[in-house]
């Protein structure tokens, strides 16, 4: 991006810059990231070491790692596996120490000559190709600073270390206590030391107009989003950047509800916060995991980086494919959603235009009362992934029909007749209704043969006491 920050993406530029630092290295290399599995720095490496350059690292614990492969998804527990494949090809030639809280990441080469350094946000793997991160390179002063860290680190906070390939042995203690660094624009976070966590809340705190925060976690409850959600509350224009997960979900509703602009990438792994007085690139999360109990580092950038990490993020603000909405209808939106308590794994649905679903039909309880049959259960099924701004019922409404067993029902109708003495004589005829009337045990109906008996049918159902049905 410029002469301080560069993002990664899939020229590799920063990717290579590490590298070609490592092999510029005289004396030497202090490498430290949470997984490790990058081939190219590790060609390089081995090649410093071939030439007699000391190469120390740290990274994260068999325990660590083994807590992420039940949280990660694929692309996650494939870059563990290459982590420890590859430490074991270091085995032998580099000095490799652990710890459950190392989560740091950066490079410093000679730092008691011609220093060089970077802080990255990326892992050392393909999170140098594949994902949303930024790397800071660093003046020699800094990097210096960063390597008193890593030193104090090395002897004084991790706890295993890598003796031969596939077996880690307990770190002995240091022949000499080390000093502790001063801070400076290097800050921390180590045992005891909380550096960076009050450089990045004095600098959200001090945002008066605007405020730009990046990071792959939040805390809901830490003090460094109650901060971001205090500035936005007192109308800071706060923009967060984050990765759409359920781990954040409930922090990022705290951000909205406090009305900060949450934006979101699926590949997003860094970890910066902007405003318009000072800027900081960090490997923490903003949780107390990172920020409280982890090793982790942070850069405060100078004036150019400050400019530089602004641009970054109005492109990403441009360019990011997802934006969280609190409270939004489904007839706001159209297309893809993805649900913040599910993330990207399985919470990726569709709002659609309309769906049409066809119900089983509904019985009336008339043949000319249609319009007043009973209304079916109104419920859209659910699992297809996909969200309708309207739903369509559609059923269809039956006529009852004449029961199979029932008998038909006549009337009695006299009428006379010469008798044979000549005298007139009443009699007795049963003669089917018009329209035909049937009864089964206690009920009556009347059949409707065509649709001009209608009145005729109504008013002998009344008469009867049953309903019109048909055959």
């Amino acid at each position: 991006m410029g002469q301080s920050i560069m993002r990664v993406g899939p020229n590799a530029s920063f990717r290579r810059a590490l590298a070609e630092t490592i092999d510029c290295a005289q004396q030497v290399v202090l490498i430290a990231s949470f997984l490790f599995s990058d081939d190219l720095l590790a060609d390089a490496l081995i090649r410093a070491t071939e030439r007699g350059v000391r190469v120390y690292a740290l990274t994260a614990s068999e325990n660590r790692v083994a807590a992420l492969l039940r949280e990660e998804d694929e692309f996650g527990k494939r870059m563990v596996k290459e982590h420890k494949a590859l430490l074991n090809r270091l085995a032998g030639q580099i000095q490799l120490r652990s710890a459950e809280h190392f989560h740091a990441k950066f490079l410093v080469a000679d730092p008691m000559g011609s220093a060089r350094g970077w802080i990255s946000t990326a892992n050392f793997n393909k999170a140098l190709e594949q994902s949303v991160e930024l790397g800071v390179a660093l003046s020699p002063e800094s990097a210096r600073t960063l390597a008193k860290w890593f030193s104090w680190a090395f002897w004084k906070e991790a706890e295993r270390e890598l003796a031969s390939k596939g077996r880690l042995a307990k770190v002995a203690p240091p022949p000499a206590e080390p000093a502790r660094p001063s801070t400076s624009d290097i800050v921390v976070t180590a045992r005891g030391v909380t550096s960076l966590r009050s450089a990045a809340l004095r600098l959200i705190k001090g945002a008066r107009s605007e405020l730009f925060v990046s990071s792959y976690g939040f805390g809901a409850d830490h003090a460094l989003v109650r901060a971001i959600a205090e500035r936005a509350q007192r109308g800071v224009e706060v923009t967060v950047f984050t990765r759409p997960r359920p781990a954040v979900a409930e922090a990022v509703a705290v951000l909205a509800s406090a009305g900060v602009t949450v934006l979101a990438h699926d590949k997003l792994h860094a970890k910066a916060i902007w405003t318009e007085s000072a800027a900081i690139v960090l490997t923490a999360n903003l949780s107390a995991e990172g920020m409280d109990h982890g090793f982790e580092v942070g850069v405060l950038l100078g004036e150019s980086g400050q400019e530089e990490l602004r641009c970054t993020f109005v492109d990403w603000w441009n360019q990011f494919p997802w934006k969280y909405a609190q409270g939004m209808k489904r007839t706001e939106h159209l297309g893809e959603i993805c649900l913040v308590d599910e993330g990207l794994r399985s919470g990726i649905r569709q709002v659609v235009e309309t769906r049409e679903i066809r119900l089983s039909p509904v019985l009336a309880g008339c043949a000319l009362e249609l319009a007043g049959a009973p209304q079916p259960t109104l419920k859209a099924p659910r699992g297809d992934g996909s969200y309708p701004r309207e739903i369509r019922f559609e059923w269809e409404v039956l006529p009852p029909r004449l029961p199979k067993n029932a008998k038909e029902l006549k009337r009695v109708v006299e009428r006379t007749v010469p008798g044979k003495d000549g005298k007139p004589s009443s009699i007795q005829d049963r003669q089917s209704y018009t329209p035909r009337a049937y009864a089964l045990s206690s009920k009556k109906y009347v059949v409707l043969e065509d649709d001009s008996q209608t009145r005729a049918a109504r008013a002998l159902a009344k008469e009867l006491g049953g309903v019109v049905v048909v055959r």
